[in-house]
């Protein structure tokens, strides 16, 4: 009896130990979080929704208070979720009228967006916490879910910092990947990270779920 509850006691304390380890992996704080960002685009479309444009987020290292600024042009595609609005007939006699039927969007600077908690290390990482070299070059994916009400527009998803290889393999292989193949894939191979969301305004109605990618180009001290 006294060697089934050692043999217990081993087994629970076994267990309890490894699921901090792999608590430990999964959920490291990379020191790091975007506080603010800023983004203006373009996009085309409606079952089918694409465009562009340029998106601008600080990066606040949260030990020392050290802000950087990282730029970057990005693209996204998504697809339509349906009308959320009775303003949808509104909207399309103004899409009507503009070249191409594009709609624009932007953030204005003022309105919020960034990520919701600190960035956190990428579970194949081993190093323990980013460093600020790590951002310049760096790529981001965005998947998340959006929805628009006349001028006003949000969406909550993840954000992901990777390595510009991977983006470039993500562009090759998204079109055969499902939506949970995608979100694994990116958490493994990222180097970090994070819930994230946006508000801005533009011309809209409906709801998309989307892929943003983002190509840093410059890093500046803010």
């Amino acid at each position: 009896m006294l060697t089934e509850l050692v043999l217990d006691a081993n087994v629970s304390n076994w267990l309890s130990d490894l699921g901090r380890k792999i608590e430990n992996r999964l959920f490291r704080p990379s020191g790091w979080r975007i506080p603010d960002d800023t983004d203006t685009g373009i996009s085309f479309g409606e079952a089918i929704d694409a465009g562009g444009g340029y998106m601008e987020m600080d990066v606040l290292h949260m030990a020392s208070r050290a802000k950087y600024e990282i730029r970057g042009g990005y693209g996204e595609v998504g697809m339509g979720i349906g009308e959320i609005s009775k303003l949808q007939g509104l909207v399309n006699r103004i899409v009507k009228v503009m070249p191409k039927g594009a709609r624009p969007s932007s953030d204005l600077v003022v309105l919020p967006g960034g990520s919701i908690t600190q960035f956190i290390m990428g579970p194949t990482q081993d190093k323990p916490a980013l460093v600020s070299n790590d951002f310049k070059y760096s790529s981001w994916i965005y998947v998340h879910i959006g929805g628009e009400l006349a001028i006003a527009a949000g969406d909550v998803g993840l954000m992901f910092m990777v390595d510009h290889n991977v983006s470039v393999n993500f562009l090759m292989n998204a079109a055969t990947m499902n939506a949970s193949g995608m979100l694994g894939n990116l958490l493994m191979d990222c180097l970090a990270w994070a819930p994230y969301y946006g508000v801005s305004v533009g011309l809209g109605a409906g709801g998309k779920v989307a892929v943003r990618i983002i190509q840093t180009v410059q890093m500046n001290p803010a």
